[in-house]
């Protein structure tokens, strides 16, 4: 049996892949920091607004999206919906850095 020396490529197929959405530099690479050193995953991409969020998701196929619920356009809330309403949508975690807000479901 001739063994294959792994690579690259080998090693990202079980990783999660990452789209990081938030409106905030600071934030979105304080987050690209902590994805990128969690054993597993791995970060695909970077949105800085909704609509752009919807793009990459289609270009990109991320595994995960760690969104940001108030960004100027179309917010978190929405652009979470208009994602999930895509065929095979990938988990999204809907964070929000502000105390108050009440961002129950509607439904």
């Amino acid at each position: 049996m001739v063994r294959r020396r792994a690579t690259r490529e080998d090693e990202r197929m079980d990783f999660v892949r990452v789209l990081i959405v938030d409106d905030q530099r600071p934030f979105r690479e304080a987050s690209n920091m902590v994805v990128e050193m969690t054993d597993g995953f791995e970060v695909s991409g970077e949105a800085e607004n909704g609509q752009r969020a919807i793009e990459l998701v289609g270009e990109l196929r991320p595994d995960l999206v760690l969104m940001d619920v108030q960004m100027p356009g179309i917010d978190g809330i929405e652009t979470t919906r208009q994602i999930a309403a895509l065929p095979d949508p990938p988990a999204i975690v809907v964070m929000s850095t502000h105390e108050s807000g009440d961002y129950r479901s509607e439904e």
